[in-house]
Parts: C-alpha cells; sequence; structure tokens
C-alpha cells in the first residue's frame, strides 16, 4: 500500500498471535492510551498512568548510559525503603502459557 492507512473501531479489540509478531518503523512509532499503559512480560511490568504515575516491578534491573545519567525529583528520592509495595503487579512465569492457551481456545475443533 502506497497512501497512509486508518483503523477504526468502536469496541476493543484483540489480537492474539501463536508465535512471534513484529511492528516496524521508519520514523516515530507511537503506543497512545487515555487511561493506562502497561507493558508487561511473565515477571515484569511497565505501567503509564494518565495521572503520571509510573510503576516498574520485575526481578532485577539494569540501567546503563554511556554518558551522564540524572535522577532528578521535586521531593524525597527515597530507596531501599522497609516495606514499601509495588505499584503495580506482572502476570506471573506461566504469562506464556496464559498467552498461548488463549491463542489455541481460538482453534479447537468441537465434536459436532
Amino acid at each position: 500500500m502506497e497512501a497512509n492507512q486508518i483503523q477504526a473501531v468502536k469496541g476493543g479489540t484483540e489480537i492474539l498471535t501463536g508465535k512471534g509478531k513484529l511492528d516496524a518503523a521508519v520514523e516515530q512509532y507511537v503506543l497512545a492510551s487515555g487511561t493506562k499503559l502497561r507493558l508487561v512480560s511473565g515477571e515484569s511490568a511497565i505501567e503509564l498512568n494518565a495521572n503520571g504515575k509510573i510503576s516498574l516491578i520485575g526481578k532485577e534491573f539494569n540501567f546503563f548510559v554511556e554518558g551522564d545519567g540524572h535522577i532528578t525529583t521535586g521531593g524525597k528520592l527515597h530507596l531501599n525503603t522497609s516495606g514499601a509495595k509495588p505499584g503495580t503487579t506482572a502476570p506471573g512465569a506461566g504469562h506464556k502459557g496464559d498467552i498461548d492457551a488463549a491463542v489455541q481456545a481460538k482453534f479447537t475443533t468441537k465434536g459436532d
């Protein structure tokens, strides 16, 4: 297709794939949500909320930059806070199996 394309759906959309999926853009790629955007995989998740709250959860993390790095806050920066609770949840170790089961359920044969 050589022209722009727009898709619009008034209801929800669900896409399930039993293998990999690749979306790629030569220029800008934007994911947008009016209330909450979640990126999840197994034991980890990133959640962006419309109110500005960003939550990350996982087993480990690694931030690496080759230049200077900055963390700036308008309030206190709390590290290793005792009793702190995560701001979001991750789907868990069975997440891959849950997705596979949802895909397989769409293709099960029914005894007629």
